[in-house]
């Protein structure tokens, strides 16, 4: 297991069993079991890390969190907390809770799931943007995404080209109509394609009620900067949230690390948000809105 010698959160996205498939980056029952074992007393509650972040008294304990709010959480992940009488904060993109297909979960599951390989989309893939001519040659694509991401140490050289591709070549427009045309081709209504993806209301409220700590996670789940409307995306988000757990969420974690100094020193503040997460291990926490996070692919 990968040493964490100091306090922060640790990211969890998904988990697999019977009903919700394996594939790259998901983590198994029993693996999250055996994790929650064998890190024991540092793992501290939702509530408690939250005191002890902002009173200041943080040494090497870690939090568990887990984004986009996901059903296979809920079907697994929450059970095995509850068996440990441990809650954790649960990082909600609230689109898909007003019947909005978020689309990157649905790429998601298409590159992990109708595949051979993850690596065979992402040929497949690049072919289809090679079409837009938006670059003069693979070798300059490679040259440019070697260092895109690099505080992520478990992500390939294909998964490096592809997400810079994703986001600093392509336009969310282009991306959206080259994604949404194949999955159409292959496996037809993207709406059908996400069932099962995502918790609803009622699960929140089970979270919420259960003692976990309910955040925001932005409306949509940007990937890019590109029509990024950050206060609209947080202010939908809060609304949505506090309809279903009756509480102003004081919690965010920001999605691919999109954030900047007005989010951090005015919406957040005007939200009443107190805590903050970024995506990546790489700052040391000194900022009670910039918190790090190890993600549990590192594990």
């Amino acid at each position: 297991m990968v040493v964490i010698p100091r306090a922060c959160g640790i990211m969890f996205h998904h988990f697999s069993d019977k009903t919700h498939r394996h594939g790259q980056g998901v983590w198994s029952r029993l693996r999250f079991a055996n994790f929650l074992d064998r890190m024991g007393k540092r793992i501290v509650g939702a509530d408690k890390w939250d005191y002890l972040a902002t009173s200041r008294k943080l040494t090497n304990q870690v939090c568990l969190t887990f984004d986009d709010g996901l059903m296979s959480q809920f079907d697994i992940a929450r059970e095995e907390l509850a068996a440990r009488g441990l809650s954790a904060f649960f990082f909600i993109n609230t689109a898909p809770l007003v019947n909005r297909v978020e689309r990157m979960e649905v790429y998601r599951k298409f590159r992990t799931s109708n595949f051979d390989s993850v690596d065979n989309f992402y040929s497949q893939f690049l072919e289809r943007v090679s079409k837009l001519n938006l670059w003069e040659s693979i070798s300059e694509r490679v040259k440019a995404s070697k260092k895109y991401l690099s505080n992520h140490s478990f992500y390939s050289e294909n998964d490096r080209i592809f997400r810079y591709v994703r986001d600093n070549v392509l336009c969310p427009e282009q991306y959206y109509e080259i994604m949404d045309k194949w999955i159409k081709a292959e496996v037809g209504s993207l709406d059908e394609f996400a069932k099962n993806l995502w918790m609803n209301g009622e699960n929140i409220k089970t979270l919420h009620n259960d003692g976990h700590v309910i955040g925001m996670h932005s409306h949509t789940h940007p990937t890019s900067l590109f029509g990024f409307h950050q206060e609209a995306e947080y202010y939908a988000n809060r609304e949505i949230l506090r309809g279903l757990t009756g509480k102003n969420p004081t919690a965010v974690a920001y999605p691919c690390n999109l954030y900047n100094d007005v989010i951090t020193s005015m919406v957040m503040d005007d939200l009443g948000v107190s805590l903050g997460f970024r995506s990546s291990y790489d700052y040391n926490g000194r900022n009670m809105l910039e918190m790090p996070r190890k993600d549990s692919a590192d594990l």
